[in-house]
C-alpha cells in the first residue's frame, strides 16, 4: 500500500521537471508496415548507411540510386512515380564532378537539388547537424523530396562533437532520424569503414559504435577482385537482409561545349556510371574472409585450397599437380606444405591430402 510520504515525493518529482511517465498498452499501438523507397534495402522515411573504403564508387552507386528515383525506375514504392531528391555533397566539385556523374547516370537534372545554407549577409556555408536541421525541414516542404543523399555523413556533423563518443553521435543524429520520420524523407548517408583487417562490415566503420546503430539499415561496398566490387546489405532492423549485387564501374565521356574549351584544355569530361550485375548470395563477411585468405596465402596456395575444399574429397599430390598444371609442380607442394602447416588441410597420409570442410 502506497503511503502518504511515498505520494508527496513522487509529487515533488513530477513537479521539479514538469513531466510524468506516461504507459500505454501495445493493444493502443497499430501496427505499421515498412515502406521502400529501395525495395528491400532504403526503407522510407529512415536513415541509411552506406560504408565502403574509397575509390570503390560508392559517391557514383548512391547517384545511381538517386537518379533511378528522379525517373521512377527504383523498384520500390515510387517505382513509376518520379521524385525529387536532394544531394548533399560536400567533397567534390558540383560543376566539376557532381553534375557530369549525374549526367552519367542518366539523372533528371530538373528533380535533383543541391543544398546549402545562407545566411543575412548572403554567405554560403553546408548544412550542419543537429543546428540545421529544422532549417532542412521547412525548406523540404516546397520540393518533398523522396531521398537526401548526404556525402559523407561526417561532413556535415558539427565539428565541435567528438564523432567517436556515441552519446555525442547520437545527439547530432537523432534529430535528422527525427525528421526522417517526420516528413517521410529517405536519407542515404555515405561513411568511410577504417583500415584494419576485421571482416565483420560493422566493426570496420569508422568512429563511435552510433553510426552502426541509429540506421535502421547499413549497405556495404566492396571490392571482390579488381574492377569488381560487391553492393552488399549487412544490417536491416525492418526486414530481411537482401542479397549482395555485383557492379562495375564504366568511364563515361562527355564532350564540352567549344565556346567551353581555351587553348590547352581537354575538350571533354570523363565521369563514370554504375554497370549493375547478377545478384549474389554470398554475404559481405563471406566476401570479406574469401578476399583475406587470398591476400594471405597467396595466389597458387589459394588455388590448391579452393580445389581441394571444391573436389569434397581425398586427392593425392600428383591429382592436385595435374589438376593445377598452370603452375610449376614444386610451387603447388609449397603450398600444399604451407596449407598443411596452417591447418588449412589435412595431410592423412604421405602425398594424400583432404579438405577440412568435409563432414562425417
Amino acid at each position: 500500500m502506497t503511503s502518504e510520504a511515498d505520494l508527496v515525493e513522487q509529487a515533488i518529482e513530477d513537479l521539479a521537471d514538469g513531466a510524468r511517465v506516461r504507459l500505454t498498452k501495445a493493444s493502443h499501438i497499430p501496427m505499421r508496415g515498412t515502406r521502400w523507397v529501395y525495395r528491400g534495402r532504403i526503407p522510407h522515411g529512415m536513415v541509411t548507411l552506406l560504408a565502403g573504403r574509397e575509390g570503390i564508387g560508392k559517391s557514383t552507386l548512391s547517384l545511381d540510386v538517386g537518379a533511378r528515383i528522379t525517373r521512377g525506375t527504383l523498384p520500390g514504392r515510387y517505382e513509376g512515380k518520379p521524385q525529387n531528391v536532394i544531394a548533399c555533397a560536400t567533397e567534390d566539385s558540383w560543376s566539376h564532378t557532381i553534375v557530369p556523374r549525374l549526367m552519367a547516370v542518366d539523372a533528371d537534372m530538373d528533380r535533383v537539388f543541391h543544398i546549402a545554407v545562407e545566411d543575412e549577409d548572403g554567405r554560403v556555408r553546408g548544412i550542419v547537424a543537429p543546428q540545421d536541421i529544422r532549417r532542412m525541414e521547412r525548406a523540404f516542404r516546397e520540393v518533398r523530396p523522396a531521398l537526401m543523399l548526404i556525402d559523407p555523413l561526417m561532413a556535415v556533423i558539427d565539428g565541435k562533437i567528438d564523432t567517436h563518443k556515441q552519446a555525442e553521435v547520437q545527439q547530432a543524429l537523432e534529430p535528422l532520424v527525427k525528421m526522417c520520420d517526420r516528413t517521410g524523407m529517405a536519407v542515404l548517408a555515405l561513411i568511410h569503414v577504417n583500415k584494419s583487417t576485421t571482416t565483420d562490415p560493422l566493426t570496420s566503420i569508422m568512429g563511435s559504435k552510433a553510426f552502426a546503430t541509429l540506421p535502421r539499415s547499413i549497405l556495404y561496398c566492396l571490392e571482390e577482385d579488381e574492377g569488381r566490387f560487391m553492393f552488399c546489405h549487412v544490417k536491416c532492423n525492418v526486414g530481411p537482409k537482401m542479397p549482395s549485387i555485383g557492379y562495375r564501374l564504366m568511364p563515361v565521356r562527355f564532350d564540352l561545349p567549344p565556346e567551353e574549351v581555351e587553348e590547352g584544355d581537354d575538350p571533354y569530361i570523363e565521369s563514370s556510371r554504375v554497370l549493375w550485375g547478377d545478384e549474389d548470395p554470398r554475404s559481405a563477411t563471406e566476401l570479406m574472409e574469401a578476399k583475406a585468405k587470398r591476400s594471405n596465402l597467396g595466389e597458387v596456395a589459394m588455388a590448391v585450397l579452393e580445389l581441394i575444399d571444391n573436389e569434397q574429397g581425398v586427392l593425392t599430390g600428383r591429382q592436385i599437380r595435374d589438376k593445377l598444371s598452370q603452375y610449376e609442380g614444386k610451387a603447388v607442394d609449397n603450398a600444399l606444405a604451407r596449407l598443411t602447416k596452417a591447418d588449412r588441410i589435412t595431410r592423412i597420409q604421405r602425398g594424400t591430402y583432404q579438405s577440412l570442410s568435409i563432414t562425417t
